[in-house]
């Protein structure tokens, strides 16, 4: 557990109206890599081989000052490691900025029976987490998941372009950090989110990017029949889950991916208990 970070800070930031203030500062792509992270372990369906995909931290608030770490990926990447043991390829910092990166093993079962919670109806996951004491990055707050009443505000629409952090083909990027990649929205409608349950990503999905989150940041954004200078707008979207394939031709390659919207993400974090296990 570990104090929370104001969530003011993370749905939008606007140019201060303060001449005198320095606004806090607040850049999605960057705090977002330091907060996702690989996870591999033994595949329930092919013995000797791996499974894993990515895995992203979330903080859920437990009272107005503190919040909890949560895991966040895609049901099926849990389910597909067997066990009780997974390992998290960690990294952090130390005091000179040297880089570290060390294997983190996160108990993902107890005698068989999952720690993590399934949503009932989409692919995700969510459990509480305890991260090493090296962990420092900005604990985000689940205030970034964007909701269907920002989507229609902002005009977010087909051909918007998301970003996605994840490991495809487990690969990573230097000191184990995601690898950062993008697309445009390919599908209609967007809300409600409920109802259409996933979105089409222009996106080619490997093994290993499932469970990545998908997100947007925009500046100077055209809505309301105007441009939005000085506005910037950045939220969590959802996460990457699937690979879209023809029903047809089922051999070629579509490079589409199924984002599962951000909604299916709150709604999994409110079925977890009140309070972490973790002191």
């Amino acid at each position: 557990m570990r104090h929370f970070f104001k969530v003011v800070l993370f749905i939008m930031s606007l140019a201060s109206t303060d001449a005198n203030a320095e606004p806090e500062r607040f850049e999605i792509n960057t705090e977002l890599m330091e907060a996702t992270f690989r996870i591999l372990g033994p595949s329930a369906k092919k013995a000797g081989e791996l499974s894993g995909g990515t895995v992203f931290i979330l903080g859920k608030p437990i009272d107005n000052e503190k919040a909890s770490f949560v895991l966040v990926t895609a049901a099926h990447v849990l389910d597909d490691i067997s066990g009780d043991v997974a390992t998290i390829s960690f990294r952090w910092k130390s005091a000179d900025g040297t880089i570290n990166e060390q294997n983190y093993e996160k108990k993902i079962r107890e005698k068989g029976t999952p720690l993590y919670i399934k949503h009932p109806s989409v692919d995700v996951a969510v459990m509480y987490t305890q991260m090493p004491s090296e962990f420092t990055a900005k604990l985000l707050p689940i205030g970034l998941l964007v909701t269907d009443e920002t989507l229609k505000k902002y005009e977010i629409h087909p051909g918007d372009e998301l970003i996605c952090l994840g490991y495809p083909l487990f690969a990573t990027g230097p000191y184990g950090y995601p690898i950062l990649r993008s697309g445009k929205i390919a599908s209609h409608p967007l809300v409600p989110s409920k109802d259409s349950k996933n979105w089409l990503f222009d996106f080619r999905i490997f093994p290993g990017n499932s469970g990545g989150p998908v997100y947007f940041a925009d500046r100077n954004r055209i809505y309301g029949g105007k441009v939005q200078l000085g506005e910037t707008l950045q939220f969590l979207a959802g996460l990457i889950t699937a690979q879209v394939s023809s029903n047809i031709f089922k051999d070629k390659d579509l490079s589409l991916g199924v984002v599962i919207p951000a909604v299916f993400i709150k709604e999994a974090l409110d079925l977890l208990p009140a309070k972490s296990p973790y002191p």
